[in-house]
C-alpha cells in the first residue's frame, strides 16, 4: 500500500509556545523537580502510536536525576488468529509494542485475553511497587481495583481534543470529517467509562490539507510523547489545574469496520479521497470489477488533478476511462472523476494501470467498464 511520503511538519504543527520541537524533549523536562523521587511506571499499550510515546521513556530509565527509575510494559496477548509464516512453520504475529519492549529489554506482561477484571499488576522486578500507570492505545478498560493500585494514579494519552472524538478511531474520523484542527489530550483514567477523565494537558495543532493517516499518526504520537513526559514531571500541578470534560460537547469516533472500505461511486470525489487518506493505509479501499473485489491502492487528489478532454459527459458513477499513455484510470464519481494509479484485483498481484488495461483489454471496449456494478 503506497501513501504520500511523510512531510516534515513537526514544527509547523505545534501551537503551544513552550514546545518548539516535538521530536526532541527539552532537557529540563527529562528530570524530576527537586525532592520528588523518580517514578516506577507500568506502561499499557499495543500499537505503533504507543511505541512512539514509549520511546521517550526508554532513554530516561535509571539515568541519574531522571523522571523514571523503572519501567515495565503490559500488552494484550498475541492473537493466535493473526499468524504469519516463518520457514515451514506459522507463528503468532506479536503485538508491536511487545516486540519493541523485548528488543529494548523491558520486562513485558501479557494481559488476560478479554478483560482486566480480577487482574492485579505484579510487583515491579525492581522489588518496588509501581507508582504510576500510563495508558496509550491499550484497548482494555482499567477497572477501579487496577487504577487504585497505583498510588500516583493512572493517565491516558489520546490523539484528539477531548471531549471531541471519544473512542477507538479519533485520527481516522479527524480526516474523514475534514477537520482543520486536532490535538492530543492527556487525561486521568475514569473507573467507569473510556475517554471521559479530567484533562491534565491538551495541545492544539492544525491539520494540514490532504494529510494521510500515517503522517497525522506520527506527528501526534511525537506530541503525545512530549506532553506525557511534561505531565509526569508536573503531575501534582497538572492535577490541581485539571478540568472536567463536557459530556454535552462530546462526539464519538467508533472503530473503523472493514465494510467502510467499500467505495460508493455515488459519493463525491472529495469524500472518497478523504476515505482513502483516512483508512487506506491499513484498509485499502475496494470496489467490484467483473464480480471480483478490486482494491484501489493509489489515487490522486481530485481538487488538484488535471482531467483529460476525452471523458464522457454525463457518465454514470463507476464508469471508467483511461489516459492516452495508460498511466491513469479515471473513475466517475457523482461530481467529478477520480484518478487511480495502482490496483489489485482479487487473486492477482498488484498492478499498474497499464498492466491492468493490457490484461483485460479495457481501453477500446464499445461500452466502458463500470465499477461497482453487479
Amino acid at each position: 500500500m503506497l501513501i504520500l511520503p511523510r512531510v516534515p511538519l513537526r514544527c509547523n504543527l505545534l501551537r503551544q509556545a513552550h514546545i518548539s520541537n516535538p521530536g526532541r524533549t527539552p532537557f529540563h523536562l527529562l528530570h524530576t523537580s527537586s525532592g520528588r523521587r523518580p517514578y516506577n511506571i507500568l506502561f499499557f499499550g499495543s500499537d505503533e502510536f504507543s511505541i512512539i510515546c514509549l520511546e521517550n521513556n526508554v532513554s530516561l530509565v535509571a539515568n541519574p536525576g531522571s523522571l523514571i527509575s523503572h519501567l515495565e510494559v503490559v500488552t494484550p496477548p498475541d492473537n493466535p488468529r493473526n499468524k504469519v509464516p516463518q520457514g515451514s512453520e506459522r507463528y503468532c504475529n506479536p503485538v508491536p509494542l511487545k516486540q519493541y519492549a523485548e528488543t529494548h529489554r523491558l520486562p513485558v506482561h501479557a494481559a488476560p485475553r478479554k478483560t482486566l477484571k480480577g487482574w492485579e499488576p505484579q510487583t515491579a522486578s525492581s522489588d518496588d511497587k509501581f507508582d504510576l500507570a500510563v495508558v496509550v492505545s491499550f484497548g482494555y478498560f482499567l477497572p477501579r481495583t487496577v487504577i487504585s493500585s497505583f498510588k500516583s494514579g493512572a493517565f491516558n494519552v489520546h490523539p484528539s481534543l477531548l471531549p471531541q472524538y471519544r473512542g477507538a478511531a479519533p485520527l481516522q474520523h479527524t480526516i474523514l470529517n475534514g477537520d482543520t484542527e486536532t490535538g492530543v489530550s492527556i487525561i486521568e483514567l475514569d473507573d467507569k467509562r473510556f475517554d471521559v477523565g479530567r484533562i491534565l494537558k491538551q495541545t492544539h495543532v492544525s491539520v494540514p490539507p490532504n494529510i494521510f493517516l500515517k503522517d497525522l499518526h506520527d506527528q501526534l504520537g511525537e506530541i503525545g510523547a512530549n506532553d506525557m513526559l511534561d505531565v509526569i514531571r508536573n503531575l501534582e500541578a497538572a492535577r490541581m489545574e485539571a478540568r472536567t470534560q463536557s459530556d454535552q460537547h462530546a462526539t464519538h469516533a467508533p472503530k473503523i469496520s472493514k465494510e467502510m472500505a467499500l467505495v460508493d461511486w455515488n459519493n463525491t470525489g472529495e469524500s472518497i479521497y478523504r476515505l482513502h487518506r483516512a483508512i487506506g493505509y491499513k484498509l485499502p479501499l475496494f470496489t467490484t470489477f467483473r464480480k471480483k473485489r478490486m482494491q484501489i491502492l493509489e489515487m490522486d487528489d481530485p481538487s488538484a488533478a488535471s482531467l483529460p478532454n476525452n471523458l464522457i459527459s454525463g457518465a454514470a458513477p463507476g464508469t471508467t476511462a483511461f489516459s492516452e499513455n495508460l498511466s491513469t484510470m479515471y473513475v466517475k464519481c457523482v461530481d467529478t472523476w477520480l484518478a487511480c494509479k495502482k490496483l489489485k484485483v482479487e487473486g492477482k498481484r498488484e498492478l499498474s494501470i497499464k498492466d491492468f488495461e493490457k490484461g483485460y483489454q479495457l481501453k477500446n471496449l464499445k461500452k466502458p467498464e463500470i465499477l461497482g456494478s453487479a
